[in-house]
């Protein structure tokens, strides 16, 4: 097929695509699809088999195009309930989605994927939790990996990693610290490869408070405290989420006895200067935004 502009469809770069100008137009023929199959549900709003095929085909074109779409996830769910999709191929289908920035920075993506895992797929007899979890878990660092900052990821994968902890517990109480200590330094070699990411930094802070005994975790924040030592003195002195990185490390610290926090935060500002040949304003900012919050949070005595 020759690139052209012209038709529903566009070949480039070896990729097939729709122009833009031809969006409006898909999405009006999927919806007055859909609006169809609504009024052919039976009674009691049972989805009959006739209007599946035509459902399924209806929010596939949707969700392709506006990841947002509510009813569209909503019949999706139907779909499921009813047997007209399979779990996994709706799980192929939700990767596939995520492929593209407006479909994997989308809540009701990630929302509609843990639906699945909820009440489909571990609401199974004896499921697999190692084999989901993996699965779950490789999903959310391709997604992270291709477009980063992605909350919604993060978010869905820490509900991933407290269901599938609580149910590794009751029926493996040893399988709960492996697992534990598994994703602990999954979430610190991220955090340290991808400075940028916050909401990566956030789950980290979530993970290691909810798992590390308080011996633990005091050792986890000074080892990053250190670590973001290095990295604002040298690389990474403007990303704000390195900064917030290292207030946490610093509260930890604070609440679990250190002494000497306070007065080493407070020198650690005191030497520390904007990268080499750098006058960046956004820079200075976020210097004077850390030395208010020490004064306010960890003030010397």
């Amino acid at each position: 097929m020759p690139e052209s502009s012209a038709g529903p469809f566009r070949i480039e770069d070896g990729c097939v695509g729709i122009p833009v100008e031809s969006m409006p137009a898909v999405l009006r023929v999927a919806w007055a699809q859909l609006q169809r199959c609504a009024a052919a549900l039976g009674a009691g709003g049972q989805l009959l088999q006739e209007v599946a095929p035509l459902a399924t085909r209806a929010t596939l074109c949707i969700l392709a195009l506006n990841p947002d779409h509510h009813t569209a996830w909503n019949w999706r769910k139907r779909l499921l309930q009813h047997g007209y999709a399979a779990p996994s191929e709706e799980l192929r289908l939700l990767s596939l989605l995520a492929t593209y920035k407006r479909g994997c920075k989308s809540g009701l993506l990630w929302h509609h994927r843990r639906w699945v895992i909820a009440n489909v797929v571990l609401a199974q007899p004896a499921p697999d939790l190692s084999a989901c979890w993996t699965a779950e878990a490789e999903a959310c660092a391709q997604s992270c990996d291709r477009y980063p900052r992605n909350y919604h990821c993060w978010a869905y994968r820490w509900w991933c990693f407290a269901e599938t902890r609580a149910r590794a517990a009751l029926a493996l109480p040893d399988g709960a610290p492996a697992l534990d200590d598994k994703e602990l330094a999954f979430a610190q070699a991220w955090v340290m490869k991808h400075p940028a990411d916050y909401a990566a930094a956030h789950y980290f802070h979530l993970l290691a408070e909810a798992v590390c005994a308080p011996a633990r975790l005091q050792a986890a924040a000074q080892s990053e405290l250190e670590r973001s030592r290095d990295d604002l003195a040298s690389l990474y002195a403007g990303y704000e989420s390195v900064w917030h990185h290292r207030r946490w490390c610093a509260l930890v610290l604070s609440r679990h006895g250190c002494p000497h926090i306070a007065a080493s935060e407070h020198a650690f500002l005191a030497a520390i200067q904007p990268p080499r040949g750098s006058t960046n304003a956004a820079t200075a900012r976020l210097i004077a935004n850390h030395a208010a919050w020490l004064a306010q949070e960890l003030p010397t005595v």
